[in-house]
């Protein structure tokens, strides 16, 4: 099966991988840092305990800075700002800007 950037199958999953997840309460979206071996997660907004298998992961990478700005590329789809984020810099540049 081929895989998208950003997307493993089981076998190709590195070590380190770290996903993007949503909570099914609050809708909420954040880093997972070890999602094949977490037996749970809990949602840093509502607080609601989810089982890790169940989660749907919406992206996933093996670099943090990647998924962190695959969510902030969810997050702005999400909003209808998509082509707005394509205009801006990566989110770690920004943060080193500030």
């Amino acid at each position: 099966m081929a895989s998208r950037p950003g997307v493993f199958t089981a076998a190709a999953l590195p070590d380190d991988v770290y996903a993007v997840v949503g909570c099914s309460e609050c809708n909420h979206l954040w880093l997972l840092s070890d999602p094949r071996t977490a037996e749970t997660a809990t949602c840093p907004r509502c607080g609601r305990t989810h089982r890790t298998k169940q989660l749907r992961r919406l992206a996933e990478d093996e670099d943090r800075e990647a998924a962190r700005q695959a969510r902030s590329a969810l997050l702005a789809k999400r909003n209808g700002d998509s082509e707005a984020f394509a205009g801006t810099a990566h989110v770690a540049a920004m943060e080193r800007e500030l």
